[in-house]
């Protein structure tokens, strides 16, 4: 089991959030190939659910497909002692959020959901966990 340091990483806007995944997401691909470790993981993870969901608009959901990688967020995320009882609700919402419109899509070809929201909510999580747990692995 992964310590954390106990306390919260400096909030930041959505946008910062976005561009530091992005940079994490790259630093990682740049090693040219995804490790074992549970950062590189959780962050290959939220990189597919978002390609997916945002990239693709959800057109190849299938939720067996994407079990694992909703696993591998779900244990990260809601194991992590450093976040405060509303962030892992809302962890806990958006994981079902994306799987409720993943589902819609599957069963009917569209959604009336926005799991924009809900992915976005992630990444900033993600984020914050690679923040939290920077010295066990690279600098994030």
């Amino acid at each position: 089991m992964l310590e954390s340091s106990g306390h919260q990483p400096k909030p930041l806007s959505n946008e910062e959030y976005q561009r530091e995944f992005q940079r994490l997401v790259r630093e990682m691909e740049e090693r040219l190939e995804i490790g074992d470790s549970p950062r590189e993981q959780l962050l290959f993870a939220m990189g597919v659910i978002e390609q997916e969901m945002n990239g693709n608009g959800g057109c190849h959901w299938v939720e067996e497909d994407y079990a694992d990688y909703m696993d591998t967020l779900r244990n990260a995320l809601t194991s992590e002692t450093s976040f405060s009882a509303e962030q892992l609700g809302r962890i806990r919402w958006a994981l079902d959020e994306i799987l409720a419109c993943g589902r819609e899509l599957e069963s009917v070809g569209e959604s009336d959901r926005n799991a924009t929201e809900a992915i976005d909510y992630l990444i900033a999580r993600v984020v914050d966990w690679c923040h939290l747990h920077a010295a066990e692995g690279q600098v994030g």
